[in-house]
């Protein structure tokens, strides 16, 4: 047996963590992230680089898959409940159902939506794909319960997803750190008027 990792093995165990995590294996789901960060970065890069390559030919090739692809029409539902005494999906003031539905509108004070332009989308695509293996280790980690561990791990990350989870996680220590101390201060209560 070689030492050395291939590009096979990189997408095997980024793929088994991504597996064990949904799975909700949390331990199996660790394990494989830390072996995941064990690779060096320059070696990642490398091996990266033959998986885009291999992917580009595959694509030229032709797609495969074991799983049916689904139907593209749309699935039928009709525009009015039949049954009248469910006012949500009825017309407001509607008794026939030749009428138009509700159009529900954004409120006027709601925030508008935020939307990157494509060359910010492409960069944060390309910070995803460079953070990738940090990310699926953190969320390895954050299903874990291990929010420092989180936020240690995506420390110097730049990706939406990335700070998004690490202020989360932040959070959530913060919020059981005030639960503890509260928790700490009834119980020193509780011990007081026992003695």
């Amino acid at each position: 047996m070689t030492d050395e990792v291939t590009a096979i093995m990189l997408v095997d165990i980024r793929h088994a963590a991504r597996e064990c995590s949904e799975r909700g294996l949390m331990a199996a789901s660790k394990w494989a992230t830390d072996i995941l960060l064990s690779v060096s970065a320059s070696k990642k890069r490398a091996l990266q680089h033959s998986i885009d390559t291999a992917a580009a030919a595959t694509s030229v090739s032709g797609f495969s898959t074991s799983t049916p692809a689904r139907s593209r029409s749309p699935p039928t539902f009709t525009d009015t409940s039949p049954v009248a005494t469910q006012p949500l999906t009825q017309p407001i003031g509607s008794t026939t159902t030749s009428e138009q539905p509700l159009i529900l509108t954004r409120h006027p004070d709601a925030a508008k939506p935020f939307t990157l332009t494509e060359e910010e989308k492409r960069f944060e695509r390309d910070r995803i794909r460079s953070e990738q293996d940090l990310l699926i280790g953190a969320k390895a980690y954050f299903d874990a319960r291990e929010f420092k561990r989180v936020m240690y791990m995506l420390q110097g990350c730049q990706s939406a997803k990335a700070i998004f989870l690490s202020s989360y996680s932040f959070f959530l220590v913060s919020t059981n750190y005030e639960y503890y101390t509260l928790a700490m201060a009834e119980l020193e209560n509780v011990w007081r008027k026992g003695d």
